[in-house]
C-alpha cells in the first residue's frame, strides 16, 4: 500500500473494510474488494474468504430499473452490473495472485455442504 502501516493497522484496515462489505454501494464494491484482495493479512485471508463469499453477486432488489442519481441517465440496473462486473474481475485477479486467499476459498468451498453455496463460489 501507499502508506506504512503496521501490522496491528493493516488488519484493523482489514477488518473495517469486510465490515464495509454488507453495506458498501455497487459502484464502491470494486475498490473495497481491490484493497481486501491485495492488502489483507494473510492470517485473515479466512475471513477476507468469508466476507467475499457472502457478497450477493446478482442484481437481486437493486435490479429494478431506476435511475442513478449519481450519473443521470444511467439506469441503477446498469450501475449495479458495472460494480458486479469490475468486482469479479478484482477477485479473479486477486484470486491469481494471492495462493493463501486461492487456498482459503478452496478450503471453504470443499467445506461447504452441497446445496449451501453462494452465488460468489
Amino acid at each position: 500500500g501507499s502508506l506504512p502501516l503496521s501490522d496491528a493497522e493493516m488488519e484493523s484496515a482489514t477488518s473495517d473494510a469486510l465490515e464495509a462489505l454488507g453495506t458498501v454501494e455497487a459502484w464502491g464494491l470494486p475498490a473495497l474488494a481491490a484493497f481486501l484482495m491485495n492488502h489483507a493479512p494473510a492470517g485473515m485471508a479466512g475471513e477476507v474468504v468469508e466476507g467475499l463469499r457472502g457478497l450477493s453477486l446478482g442484481l437481486g432488489e437493486d435490479g429494478d430499473g431506476s435511475m442513478d442519481e449519481e450519473r443521470p441517465g444511467v439506469s441503477g440496473t446498469t450501475t449495479r452490473s458495472d460494480g458486479i462486473s469490475l468486482t469479479v474481475e478484482c477477485l479473479s485477479r486477486g484470486l491469481g495472485h494471492r495462493s493463501d486467499l486461492s487456498s482459503a476459498l478452496l478450503r471453504s468451498i470443499k467445506e461447504t455442504p452441497t446445496g449451501h453455496h453462494t452465488a460468489s463460489d
